[in-house]
């Protein structure tokens, strides 16, 4: 007869086997750089200056654990339109002669958000194991805003291919957390610095004021 803790154990492991059973396993994925992280929220930062080419990102594809070259990339996201203004794309030599010219669709559905779909329509395919720059983006950034808000990020993977035939799509994941694009800020350890001989200068000045 099993005892209760043997039963406790078993119930135990076929519940975390039926958890990871319903958790999608990816390997491929669609990403970008650059990401940091410079202040305590939790969205991934990247640094920008205001201006013409203010931010400049690369769109990358990750080609691990495909058993055949992609053909096929079809993803879509979304961008803040009051800090990242008039994208220039521009496809690399590599990802044209792999999966053919970039195919870019934007759609204005409100002020603040461009939501914008990437189709990379096919070509002699992307080897499996890869990592490829598919695209080199440059923005003119009017202003910068750190609202702790997300700027830049994909929504998801509507579609890959393989040049077998296979669908892809579930092995493929996307960073749907985004990025905010912000000027950059002083390390920690600086600004308590600051802080600490800011306070150290008031301390003094009323000294001397009691002095005189």
């Amino acid at each position: 007869m099993k005892t209760f803790a043997s039963k406790m154990a078993a119930t135990t492991g076929m519940m975390a086997a039926l958890s990871l059973a319903a958790t999608p396993a990816y390997s491929a994925s669609v990403f970008f750089t650059p990401s940091s992280q410079l202040d305590s929220d939790p969205i991934e930062d990247a640094i920008a200056t205001t201006g013409a080419n203010g931010f400049n990102l690369t769109i990358k594809v990750d080609t691990s654990g495909l058993s055949s070259p992609l053909k096929s990339l079809f993803f879509d996201g979304e961008r803040d339109q009051t800090e990242l203004l008039s994208p220039n794309p521009v496809q690399t030599p590599e990802s044209l002669a792999l999966l053919g010219p970039v195919e870019i669709v934007r759609t204005q559905i409100d002020l603040s958000k461009v939501f914008f779909t990437i189709n990379f329509p096919g070509g002699t395919g992307v080897a499996p194991d890869t990592t490829l720059e598919l695209l080199n983006i440059s923005y003119f950034v009017p202003e910068l805003v750190n609202d702790g808000k997300t700027d830049f990020r994909f929504l998801k993977v509507i579609s890959a291919t393989t040049v077998d035939g296979s669908d892809v799509t579930s092995l493929f994941a996307a960073p749907t957390t985004g990025i905010d694009v912000q000027a950059s800020v002083p390390e920690p350890a600086s600004v308590l610095g600051l802080l600490a001989f800011g306070a150290l200068g008031a301390t003094l000045k009323r000294k001397k004021k009691v002095a005189a």
